[in-house]
């Protein structure tokens, strides 16, 4: 796996955190506001060309509409195919299998979730290859 830039990765964390409990307190105009800001840091790292699957990934994980959604974790899908072979992509696909099945398509969320299953086996990753057992139990 590459490494993100460890400023990079403290301030995704920061702003994925911050979202992540403004939703937990209801507060979806501060949740917004850190959406807001996470986009605006993802916007200023595409820019200077200094952007990384994870900020792009993080991106979509909080991105509110599920086909938006979609077409970020693809940006971020591709980023990591460009990226080689060392880029995990598994959990990018359980974030797209998630959305694929809140919008009624199975068959493409279980797709994601094939890729994901062969790559976090490829990669010794047990705690996805768990998730993605739970989420087609859920699927059924």
């Amino acid at each position: 796996m590459s490494q993100v830039p460890p400023e990079m990765k403290d301030r995704i964390l920061d702003l994925a955190l911050a979202i992540t409990n403004a939703v937990l307190a209801d507060d979806e105009v501060l949740a917004m506001a850190h959406y807001q800001q996470l986009l605006a840091y993802h916007d200023e790292m595409h820019a200077a060309g200094s952007s990384h699957p994870f900020l792009v990934e993080t991106l979509a994980d909080h991105t509110q509409d599920d086909r938006e959604a979609l077409r970020i974790y693809q940006r971020a899908l591709k980023m990591s195919h460009e990226w080689g072979p060392s880029e995990p992509t598994q959990e990018i696909l359980v974030g797209m299998a998630r959305r694929w099945m809140v919008l009624g398509n199975g068959e493409q969320a279980e797709a994601c979730l094939r890729d994901a299953y062969a790559e976090a086996l490829s990669r010794g990753d047990t705690e996805t290859v768990k998730e993605i057992d739970e989420l087609r139990k859920e699927g059924r």
